[in-house]
């Protein structure tokens, strides 16, 4: 098995764990398909990522893989709000190339709090200001078969 299909197999069990809907999972592992989650005043919801629904987004994530031999398989955006400004972000949930480092991010899925928030590296990506983009921890939460960013 080469590294992306070792990545790829990661992903998909960080995928269940998160319990993301499985029709999400199966078109990441059938055809590659990137699914992103954003909140909404209902709930959450998910919508693709390719070359006809924000193209720009895949770019920016092809961009990412290739310069740190990462595989992204699932993004939240995020608008936060202000009182000055509102700010856009993508969080790019992926496996990074190290296999040593992989049992820490399974270790913080299975160790969900009690509201059932977890906790997860990703590379946050500021549409607003790119230059303060960076890798950080941040804390999810289920909703809608997605997952939405809660701090």
């Amino acid at each position: 098995m080469n590294k992306r299909d070792e990545q790829k197999t990661e992903a998909i069990q960080r995928m269940r764990a998160m319990q993301l809907i499985p029709n999400v999972i199966e078109e990441f592992r059938k055809k590659d398909t990137i699914n992103y989650s954003e909140r909404t005043r209902l709930g959450g919801i998910l919508y693709y990522i390719d070359e006809n629904n924000h193209p720009e987004w895949l770019k920016l994530i092809r961009q990412f893989e290739k310069e740190n031999n990462a595989l992204v398989y699932h993004v939240t955006h995020e608008r936060i709000s202000t009182p000055f400004e509102t700010f856009e972000t993508l969080s790019f949930l992926y496996v990074s190339q190290y296999k040593s480092e992989w049992h820490i991010d399974d270790e913080q899925l299975l160790q969900k709090k009690r509201n059932g928030e977890f906790e997860q590296l990703v590379y946050v990506r500021n549409l607003t200001y790119p230059e303060l983009s960076e890798i950080e921890y941040a804390f999810f939460k289920n909703m809608s078969g997605g997952i939405i960013r809660v701090r």
